[in-house]
């Protein structure tokens, strides 16, 4: 099991201002396909309005956004490695940022030359992903809609987000059955057929302690990501959250808003003086 440490993005307006646009955005990747043909395609028409702590998609030259960075670098090793493709990013319980962060995960890994991410949203009772990201869906249907109905293949419901880079599964609006949907052989054929179109599949899943979600997801799993909150997670809460799966699924605990690492100001300084003399 490996440890991560994820600083807690600050609100630096300045910051986001002058480097919004630092880094250039990838290309989108080869497909078989091209992204468009697959998916509908979501608006986004204010940066603005997507969530602040969204650090790897506001701000690519953000110290913040470079400690993802590092953790998708692992991912895509051990995607080569092992055959990894398929991870769930989990958390103890709510509120500890497990959305937040398979959203600056995907962000980040969208921009590997090559690499083809799918996003799926699968915490039925509260999906905010679409929320999050402050985006305007073009299509009607979603996850729910796809496993009700196996007439819709993979390709009618997903959305590739521009200028992200990555697609994007929702969830759909909350529902009361999400406990049968989940265990439905065909979430699992839609899994299979993101496989073979995709070289990143990352899912949002519900909180490990108050629901039996991830473990009935995990037989689809190739291994999980679990967020934990610095100072705030109870070491039996985390304990309690590990024992809901098994242990070799356990692919990697991320310590959200751990403050103790630093520069975040360091960079903001470096990359204004670097964008200064390059103007």
């Amino acid at each position: 099991m490996t440890l991560f440490n994820i600083r807690s993005p600050r609100k630096n307006q300045r910051f986001r201002r002058n480097f919004r646009n630092a880094l250039p955005q990838t290309p989108a990747p080869e497909m078989p396909y091209s992204p468009m043909a697959l998916t509908g395609e979501a608006v986004i028409d204010d940066i603005d309005h997507v969530e602040s702590h969204l650090v790897a998609l506001h701000t690519p030259a953000a110290f913040e956004t470079e400690q993802y960075r590092m953790l998708a670098q692992r991912i895509e090793q051990m995607h080569k490695s092992h055959g990894l493709r398929v991870m769930a990013v989990s958390s103890p319980s709510m509120g500890d940022g497990k959305t937040t962060t398979v959203i600056n995960l995907a962000g980040v890994l969208s921009q590997s030359p090559g690499m083809r991410v799918l996003l799926i949203e699968t915490d039925l009772r509260c999906p905010c992903v679409s929320l999050l990201l402050g985006l305007d869906l073009p299509r009607p249907h979603n996850l729910v809609d796809a496993v009700v109905n196996p007439a819709l293949a993979l390709k009618d419901v997903v959305t590739w987000c521009a200028p992200f880079n990555f697609a994007l599964l929702p969830g759909g609006p909350p529902i009361a059955s999400h406990h049968e949907l989940l265990a439905s052989p065909r979430l699992g054929e839609l899994i299979e057929e993101a496989r073979q179109h995709y070289d990143c599949i990352l899912i949002d899943t519900p909180p490990m302690v108050p629901f039996s979600d991830c473990r009935i997801l995990s037989r689809w799993i190739d291994g999980f990501f679990v967020v934990v909150t610095a100072h705030k997670t109870p070491r039996r809460e985390l304990q309690q959250a590990l024992s809901t799966i098994d242990a070799h699924k356990i692919i990697g605990l991320i310590f959200n808003q751990d403050d103790h690492v630093a520069p975040s100001s360091y960079y903001a300084d470096y990359y204004h003086a670097k964008s200064t003399r390059s103007r």
